[in-house]
Order: structure tokens, then sequence, then C-alpha cells
């Protein structure tokens, strides 16, 4: 469907009930017009915009905001907790951000996702999508871990060369 601008919005907007692999790889589909259709300094705020606006919905910042704390999460109150979510996506945004606008066609190759049901009442299932991304001629993994919630997938940590961004 279009964008109130009148574009044609990117396919990971469409639909919460993607798989996971389906899901990044939608995304990433979507980076790609975005950053296409946006190039160079006078495209960048309305790209990191609208770039914001594709991956926002797909991100899970509590739960990443939880898991940078560890066991000091349970050490603050929820008040604090909101702050820190706000402060800690915002951070993850600006920083992601910045790398999603180097992606060009053909550089990231979504190679495969496993996926763990939940085994618990009150657990999640959880996924793990690999990619590769192809820059300056090498070839580097970066790993999307996503929990199922009511809404869909999200992501809650991204491992680039086997460091999460997160835990």
């Amino acid at each position: 469907p279009p964008t109130p601008s009148g574009e044609q919005a990117p396919p990971a907007a469409v639909s919460a009930k993607l798989t996971p692999k389906e899901l990044i790889s939608n995304t990433v589909d979507g980076i790609v017009t975005i950053v296409t259709a946006h190039p160079g300094k006078s495209g960048t705020a309305i790209r990191r915009e609208k770039l914001y606006d594709l991956i926002e919905p797909h991100f899970d910042f509590k739960e990443m905001s939880k898991r940078s704390l560890g066991s000091y999460w349970n050490n603050i109150n929820e008040a604090q907790q909101a702050e820190f979510v706000a402060i800690f996506s915002n951070l993850l945004s600006r920083t992601y951000l910045s790398y999603l606008e180097t992606v060009k066609p053909g550089m990231v190759k979504v190679l495969s996702a496993e996926i763990k049901p939940a085994t618990t009442t009150g657990s999640f299932a959880v996924s793990v999508v690999k990619t590769d991304v192809k820059h300056k001629g090498e070839l580097f993994p970066i790993h999307y871990k996503l929990v199922e919630r009511s809404g869909g997938w999200k992501v809650y940590d991204i491992v680039i060369e086997n460091i999460g961004l997160v835990s």
C-alpha cells in the first residue's frame, strides 16, 4: 500500500505475521529500496526517518534493554526502566541506522532461520536468522535473534562476528 507521501510501502511494513526469515528478507529489501530512493547527503534526513519507520516495529527495544542490563534490570524501578529503554533504543537506532545507510543491492544474503518453539507456559518461541554481509570483498556473518510476541517476530539481539549487540 502507498505511504502518505505516495511511495510504495516496503514489504516488511505490510505484514506482521511473517516467518523470521521472511521478516529479515523483506526488511533488507525495504532497506535497499529506501537507501536507493533517497541517496546522498540531501536525502539523509528522510532516509533515516524512513529506515527508522521500517525497522522500529520489528525490534523489541525493551527486551534488548533488559538483556543489556542483565540482573541490574530488576534493581531499577519502572520509571527508570522506561527511561533506560528510551535512551538505549535511541542509541541503538542511531548506530544501526548509520550502518543501514550503507546497504546496497546484493550486499546482504539471508541464509537460514532456525526456530525453537516455546517450551514452557509463559515462555516464547525464539529464532536465529543467519545472514552474510559482503563488504569490501569480505563476508561477515550477522545473525538476528528474534522472539515471537503476540504482534509477530521481533529482533532482540544482533550478533556480528559472534559478538552480540546486547547479550
